[in-house]
């Protein structure tokens, strides 16, 4: 369903950002090589097809406000 719907904003927070961008990334088919390097709240932070977002802290350091609101 995340795959085929190209309106959904997918954010992944996750300590290991290499982890969690290769699992991912094979999960919804992207190429682990080609995103935009980004800092979210403080955090290195890679952005694919310019919707999915993956960023490197710990979860209790993000304010998911920003998404949920």
């Amino acid at each position: 369903m995340l795959r085929a719907n190209r309106l959904a904003d997918i954010i992944v927070i996750g300590r290991d950002m290499e982890a969690a961008c290769k699992d991912v990334c094979t999960t919804l088919q992207q190429p682990a090589n080609r995103y935009t390097p980004i800092t979210v709240q403080g955090h290195p932070a890679r952005k694919y097809d310019n919707r999915i977002t993956v960023i490197g802290a710990e979860l209790d350091e993000i304010d998911l406000r920003e998404w949920l609101g």
